[in-house]
């Protein structure tokens, strides 16, 4: 048996470079990433980066081979786990995380990734973050938008998610939760609008409004409890989109009440919107807790859920 292979009985050719190929390849959701991931570590060199995706593929080949299935969806763009990826993954992961146990962590760096929608990294974890990089000063915290932030945990391309997690979503057991809270939604009105009063349903047929084209719920709602058809000016991607729409004093928009950390009240105006009980969307934090014991100890998660729970002192929302 080599250095780099694995004593495990009848998987001969599972070897620890092509296990780290199959972990790069499966954080970064496809080979081209993972190389473009090395080269900008330092770890391959510009120049090699084509014969590298040859190599990657090979090895993820070779790798499958081994162990007799195949652990990459490769019907989409990105590269998914099958079910036998992850859990070779889970497996994988905790053998890297048990030999980074044994290096001295004494002022080393914590490289942490955190995923979530751009509009809750621009008004929930950023404003948050002052504090608790203070005191943990060896984080080194990546933030990325995603539009599938629990299966990019999941999947081990971060090690931290922000997201709604749906009544009866099921994940790993080894994936601990936590509550942070609900997300709440206001109709946010130009200033310059002021003079029309603040009627919800007035304002909403008014319009004209910005709406995010993935996110229609909130505007869905706040419209049948108005009972009135809006008049929709365009769409966008993104709820931070239609705040700089709403900055521009041209449209109001349905947003997280957070955005009033872009939006200021000699900006726009927050009406609320008086949703049904138990229809407000929970937010959770969904995290690796044993790599984040294993690279920070015992107090390093609490920590970022104490940061990321911590009031945001919103303004008083107005509901005339």
């Amino acid at each position: 048996m080599t250095p780099k292979t694995f004593a495990i009985e009848g998987l001969r050719g599972v070897t620890m470079e092509r296990i780290e190929t199959f972990l790069a390849v499966a954080e970064h959701a496809g080979i081209a990433k993972a190389v473009q991931a090395g080269v900008d570590q330092g770890r391959i060199q510009m120049t090699s980066q084509y014969p590298a995706r040859s190599q990657y593929s090979r090895q993820i080949a070779a790798l499958e081979a081994a162990v007799g299935t195949t652990l990459f969806d490769r019907s989409g763009r990105a590269f998914g786990l099958t079910e036998r990826g992850r859990t070779l993954w889970t497996a994988a992961n905790d053998w890297r995380e048990s030999l980074a146990a044994l290096r001295p962590r004494e002022n080393a760096p914590i490289d942490l990734t955190l995923v979530a929608g751009d509009s809750v990294l621009s008004w929930r974890v950023i404003p948050r973050l002052r504090r608790f990089l203070e005191e943990w000063p060896r984080v080194r915290l990546t933030l990325r938008a995603s539009a599938a932030p629990m299966d990019d945990v999941v999947e081990g391309r971060a090690h931290l998610g922000i997201g709604a997690r749906k009544k009866g979503d099921q994940y790993p057991e080894w994936l601990e939760t936590k509550r942070l809270g609900t997300r709440q939604f206001a109709l946010f009105v130009p200033r310059a609008r002021r003079t029309e009063g603040l009627d919800l349903a007035r304002l909403l047929q008014g319009g004209p409004l910005a709406v995010v084209s993935s996110e229609r719920g909130p505007h869905e709602m706040a419209c049948r409890m108005a009972k009135v058809t809006p008049t929709v000016a365009f769409e966008c991607e993104t709820f931070p989109q239609a705040a700089r729409a709403v900055a521009s004093g041209a449209f109001a928009a349905i947003l997280p009440v957070e955005a009033q950390a872009e939006l200021s009240a000699s900006v726009a105006e927050m009406v609320e919107i008086a949703r049904p009980a138990g229809s407000r969307a929970t937010v959770h934090l969904l995290a690796r807790r044993k790599t984040l014991d294993t690279v920070g100890g015992d107090g390093l998660f609490d920590d970022v859920v104490a940061a990321l729970s911590e009031p945001a002192g919103l303004r008083r929302q107005s509901n005339r």
